[in-house]
């Protein structure tokens, strides 16, 4: 039976914890939460205000929306289901610098992973093949929002 995308969500979130400064859950799934003294900020499904560092620029973060995905039975197993999940990330920062070294810190952390259950059994087993950096994906160069201040650096992720 494939997995909710509450399950899916959570699971991605508690991942990305060693990577994690702050935690900001979507309105109404808590307050926001300081996960470690360094890395990523983390928002999720909504962006509010970005930390600001002491040199003026917002901090490093990766804006994570979450969907349903879609439901998959295998062909060549038929008792077997799973969800095709793919999340929407976005990595922004005060400076291109800020969003390239979260880029850095990001995408090493999620390539191959695979996620778990609050039980630690792989969620989408036995089809999932983690994540992987969609190789065809090229989400061109930064760009920049000055629309809200200070402005922020940003490039969408795919996986």
């Amino acid at each position: 039976m494939p997995h909710s995308d509450r399950v899916l969500h959570d699971a991605l979130i508690t991942y990305l914890e060693p990577i994690t400064r702050w935690r900001h859950p979507a309105p109404g799934d808590g307050k926001p939460v300081q996960v470690n003294a360094n890395g990523i900020d983390l928002w999720e499904n909504h962006v509010g205000d970005a930390h600001i560092d002491p040199d003026g620029t917002a901090h490093a973060y990766l804006f994570i929306q979450t969907g349903p995905g879609s439901y998959i039975q295998s062909r060549a197993v038929t008792s077997a289901a799973y969800t095709a999940w793919r999340p929407v990330l976005t990595v922004a920062g005060g400076t291109p610098v800020k969003v390239r070294w979260a880029l850095d810190k990001l995408r090493p952390h999620l390539d191959g992973a695979v996620l778990l259950d609050a039980d630690g059994r792989e969620i989408t087993a036995p089809l999932h093949e983690g994540f992987a950096r969609s190789e065809a994906y090229d989400p061109g160069p930064l760009q920049v929002d000055e629309s809200p201040s200070p402005p922020r650096w940003y490039v969408p992720i795919q996986y």
